[in-house]
């Protein structure tokens, strides 16, 4: 509530303040002159502020744009590189190359917004490179997404039958099945 107040008592205090300085530079005298290309220029204090405020936002909005053209490039260029080596991990899965499959998967998660693929050829490269807790974690990371839940499920599966735990296979097997 008090909080309320103090901000509508400072937008009062600096609407009325710029009602001041408005009125204060619209009744001085005189004009502001400047040469630009050659070119004097002359403007009332009030044009002139206003041409100021104009540059002002035309180059913030410059400013801006720039940034958000900058942010695409370098957004779609980290895309490029993620999903290079998202496939350079999975060549290195078919390969059998666990070791560089975890790097790239791990490469690929860092410059990627999709843990559902990331997650899924890191599962697959701890697998391969003999990590079973490794890679049951991440098929316990994919149950929680709907789209990797099925996944999840059949490689905590696999692991099971693996460890000859027949009766959680079983359970885990059900769950798969009702998916």
């Amino acid at each position: 509530m008090i909080w309320s107040i103090l901000k509508m008592a400072l937008f009062v205090a600096i609407a009325a303040a710029l009602a001041w300085g408005a009125a204060y530079v619209q009744d001085t005298p005189g004009v502001i002159t400047f040469a630009f290309a050659g070119r004097e220029r002359e403007l009332t204090p009030l044009a002139f502020l206003i041409a100021l405020l104009v540059l002002f936002v035309a180059f913030w909005l410059v400013i801006k744009l720039v940034g958000l053209v900058l942010s695409r490039y370098f957004d779609k260029s980290r895309e490029r590189r993620g999903y290079a080596a998202l496939s350079d991990g999975m060549i290195a899965l078919a390969a059998g190359d666990g070791a560089r499959a975890t790097a790239r998967a791990a490469k690929a998660d860092r410059l990627l917004a999709r843990p559902e693929l990331t997650r899924i050829l890191a599962a697959q490269a701890a697998e391969l490179s003999g990590d079973t807790s490794g890679a049951q974690e991440h098929y316990k990371v994919l149950l929680a997404d709907k789209s990797t839940r099925y996944l999840g499920i059949v490689g905590l599966m696999k692991a099971r039958l693996a460890a000859n735990d027949t009766k959680a296979a079983l359970q885990l097997a059900e769950r798969a099945f009702a998916l």
